[in-house]
């Protein structure tokens, strides 16, 4: 009996996957361009396009994968060029800068050398490059340059340019908004900096708003407790800067007016902010999000998520080697995925009581029953992103503190709270400084915590070698896992957990 149940479980199995990717067409293509992504793993990437293809019933999906698998390989070959070696070059460079970053004796440069050619004239294109020039130097970023300098190569996206300053020329100006951002966060930070106290407070606002990393120091606690997430703008802020703004247009416009106002509020603060993967994921759902409200329509975030996995990989191929792309969208592929399930096995536990008996429950007896529900939604969201993101942390930093599941569970919303007075503060400054000065005092009794945060060695993961192949195995069998669960009904969930 159980072997004929076997097939028709394939079956419905199968039937499920092939019906979640014709509700989530850009999610499935953005798994096709991974796989083909990842060919530095044969087995791997051929192992997850056979899994695709398997699972959609009809020739014309199976089809289009592998059309666009075997495509999206031959655009990689094509538009591939000799790995910069490891060591250093002298030569010449074509630099194209797209970020600049003041700091106390100093400017740092970000962007592309879109050709370096060395002294024994060999040709490397395309190299993302970070370059370091005291302020009496300083160049303007709104114009390409020819320089020559040696190069270093730091990782596959990362390498550091050595300028010959006499030999630094602009080439070609353009119109970039990487020079008005310089300047628009230079007031800002002069502002922020003018109207508070303490220097690492005024660094920690700077970059909640600005998404720029200025203190190492304050990067380096953060960091040490897994919290550096909180530090990079992402859903988080955009969630909540798109919060306040619709709570305001909203008593002026019409919900589709207020929706395409907030396209463009929410592209102004991308721009504002630079392009970083989580950055450009935020605003992508962001927009999709919006997009969907003004349709009057329900969009899978799923959609949302594939579409900015792919924009992603068309607009810089090698962005699939960076850390923070791999924890930004895994993260989030995480929550989705996951916190469903998990809420529904946390809620067999501690089943949640129905709206009427909790109107009938004494004041207090309320308060402590919406504490313990939202303590329990926040342990949900941390198992939801560490079950696909804690192997790739041990993969790249070897060790993971056990004191981040703790300090996630309260630090994330009192940083919330100060996010919203900080926005707050900003806008009615001109007013009165005073709320300004209550932000900060609660923020140095955060950053208290987080400075003075017990680290014992026995609160450490660590992992000195996890195997790539390995790690891609994991993170195919949690994805296929996640899609399985993310497509069953609620009442599928409260038979089997």
């Amino acid at each position: 009996m159980r072997s004929m149940k076997l097939p028709q479980r394939i079956k419905n199995t199968t039937d499920q996957f092939f019906l979640f990717w014709q509700k989530h067409p850009l999610f499935f293509f953005s798994l096709i361009l991974l796989s083909a992504f990842i060919i530095r793993f044969p087995f791997i990437s051929l192992l997850s396009i056979l899994l695709i293809t398997l699972t959609v019933k009809t020739w014309k999906y199976k089809t289009l994968s592998v059309a666009l698998y075997l495509a999206t390989l031959l655009t990689l070959y094509i538009t591939s060029s000799s790995p910069f070696p490891n060591g250093t070059l002298q030569g010449s460079a074509y630099l194209s800068i797209s970020k600049k970053d003041a700091y106390s004796n100093y400017s740092i440069y970000k962007g592309t050398i879109q050709c370096f050619i060395t002294d024994n004239k060999q040709e490397y294109y395309h190299l993302p490059f970070t370059m370091k020039i005291n302020h009496k130097d300083a160049i303007n970023s709104n114009s390409t340059y020819i320089a020559r300098g040696s190069l270093r190569k730091l990782s596959p996206t990362s390498h550091i340019f050595y300028p010959q300053l006499e030999h630094l020329t602009p080439h070609k100006s353009h119109l970039s908004v990487t020079e008005k951002r310089f300047l628009i966060k230079k007031k800002l930070k002069k502002l922020i900096e003018t109207h508070t106290q303490d220097s690492m407070v005024s660094h920690f606002f700077y970059t909640l708003l600005s998404g720029d990393r200025v203190d190492k120091e304050l990067t380096y606690y953060f960091s040490s407790l897994g919290l550096t997430h909180l530090l990079v703008i992402s859903g988080f802020h955009y969630l909540w800067i798109i919060f306040i703004l619709s709570l305001l247009l909203r008593k002026f416009f019409s919900d589709k007016s207020s929706s395409l106002l907030l396209m463009v509020l929410a592209t102004l603060y991308f721009l504002f902010i630079g392009f970083q993967p989580s950055i450009y994921r935020a605003w992508i759902v962001t927009l999709f999000f919006l997009f969907s409200l003004y349709l009057n329509r329900r969009l899978p975030p799923l959609n949302a998520l594939g579409l900015a996995i792919i924009l992603s990989l068309i607009t810089n191929k090698d962005c699939i080697y960076q850390i923070s792309f791999q924890l930004s969208f895994a993260a989030t592929f995480g929550i989705l995925a996951f916190f469903k399930p998990i809420q529904h096995l946390i809620k067999k536990c501690y089943p949640r009581l129905p709206y009427q008996k909790l109107k009938e429950l004494p004041l207090t007896n309320k308060i402590t029953y919406l504490i313990k529900a939202v303590f329990l939604d926040i342990i949900t969201l941390n198992l939801s992103v560490n079950i696909i993101t804690l192997p790739l942390i041990l993969f790249h930093f070897h060790e993971f503190s056990l004191l981040s599941l703790i300090y996630n569970l309260f630090i994330p919303t009192i940083l919330c709270l100060i996010f919203l007075l900080l926005i707050f503060s900003i806008i009615i400054l001109p007013l009165s400084p005073q709320p300004l000065y209550l932000t900060e005092y609660l923020s140095k009794g955060m950053l208290f915590l987080v400075i003075h945060a017990p680290n014992p060695p026995f609160f450490n993961i660590y992992a000195f070698s996890l195997n790539p192949p390995l790690l891609l195995l994991y993170t195919l069998a949690i994805i296929s896992l996640g899609i399985y669960l993310y497509s069953k009904p609620s009442s599928f969930l409260d038979q089997k957990l």
